[in-house]
C-alpha cells in the first residue's frame, strides 16, 4: 500500500495521523492537482480539449520534479498518438 494511500485510509477510519504525514498529504494532492490542471492546460493548447483527466501515481510521484511527470505524461500521450502505446511507469 503506498503512503498516500495509507494515510488517507487512517484519517477516513479516524486513526491517529501526524501532523507530518497530513502535511505530507496536503502537497502531494495539490501536486497532483498541478500536474493536471497544467496537462489539460497543454492538451487545450495543443486543440484537445479534455473535460477530466485523471492518474495513478507511483510511490515516487511526490519526491519526483513536477516538470518531469509532465513531460513524461506529455510523451505518453504522444506515443499513444502515434500508435506506439507500450505499457511505461509514470512518476
Amino acid at each position: 500500500m503506498d503512503r498516500a494511500f495509507e494515510i488517507t485510509t487512517n484519517l477516513l477510519m479516524g486513526k491517529e495521523v501526524s501532523n507530518e504525514d497530513k502535511l505530507w498529504l496536503q502537497k502531494r494532492n495539490a501536486k497532483y492537482e498541478i500536474v493536471r490542471a497544467l496537462y489539460m492546460e497543454k492538451m487545450r493548447a495543443d486543440g484537445i480539449e479534455l473535460k477530466n483527466f485523471q492518474f495513478t501515481p507511483s510511490d515516487k510521484f511526490a519526491e519526483t520534479p513536477t516538470i518531469d511527470i509532465l513531460n513524461d505524461l506529455l510523451k505518453f500521450s504522444e506515443a499513444i498518438k502515434r500508435g506506439e502505446f507500450t505499457e511505461m511507469e509514470i512518476d
